[in-house]
């Protein structure tokens, strides 16, 4: 489903500041954030975190089709144009600021390999050095990425998120705040965990699966499964203190 977007630049194999530097010097490429909504601004500050770093990521602007996206909104960056019909200049790296796997996609098709950047990874994350990280990845502060765990391209790990050790997540997956994949786990392409969503260790979750908030797989899941907790029910058994 993806050929043309796996032929992406070199997994980087250690986090290390200095090799990622090295990494974005040598491409000499000013950045584009794909999507001004509330993650486009995520990722700018985490860009500009990076900055403080001494590491070269020169940000130029946001693409997103809604031009008033920014609005209202303290930013130091403008929209430069639509996500839709964008023509990929080489002069550019683009950071895929989605949060929907899917969308990610078809706008990663429609951008095609010359799009592809380097992973972004958070000075406050943790990356161990025996891990795999695609082009396009995108890691959070305080995001968790054990030894042996491979990271396919374009895939987003929002805050706090955890990746066991000797894992493998697919190209455009998403983990949402807080979920948590065991170790040797399999989280298969576009699958989407969503806030403290867990996958035990050694499960395997289909591609283009969804897990709801809260709930936790516990055996294989197969392909364009959606996983949900019973919807929690509720009654009254507290009365508020009077004065």
């Amino acid at each position: 489903m993806v050929d043309e977007v796996e032929q992406s630049s070199p997994a980087l194999r250690n986090r290390d500041f200095t090799n990622i530097e090295s990494k974005v010097q040598k491409l000499e490429y000013p950045y584009l954030i794909v999507g001004a909504g509330g993650l486009g601004r995520e990722v700018f500050q985490y860009a500009s975190d990076l900055q403080k770093q001494n590491l070269k990521i020169q940000i130029a602007g946001f693409l997103d089709d809604n031009a008033n996206a920014l609005d209202g909104l303290e930013a130091s960056l403008k929209i430069l144009g639509p996500i839709r019909g964008h023509k990929p200049v080489a002069h550019y790296r683009y950071l895929f600021a989605l949060g929907d796997p899917a969308i990610r996609y078809a706008v990663v098709k429609q951008f095609g390999p010359v799009a592809v950047a380097p992973p972004l990874v958070h000075p406050a994350a943790y990356v161990a050095a025996s891990a795999c990280l695609a082009g396009g990845v995108i890691v959070s502060p305080f995001c968790f990425i054990g030894p042996g765990a491979t990271i396919a391209s374009y895939c987003l790990l929002n805050v706090r998120s955890t990746v066991g050790h000797d894992s493998k997540l697919g190209s455009f997956a998403t983990l949402s705040p807080n979920s948590v994949t065991g170790g040797f786990a399999e989280i298969g392409e576009g699958a989407f965990l969503a806030t403290g969503a867990i996958v035990n260790p050694g499960k395997r979750l289909g591609d283009w699966s969804k897990i709801s908030s809260g709930t936790v797989v516990g055996s294989d899941m197969p392909a364009g499964s959606l996983i949900a907790c019973p919807r929690p029910q509720s009654r009254v058994m507290f009365k508020p203190p009077r004065d």
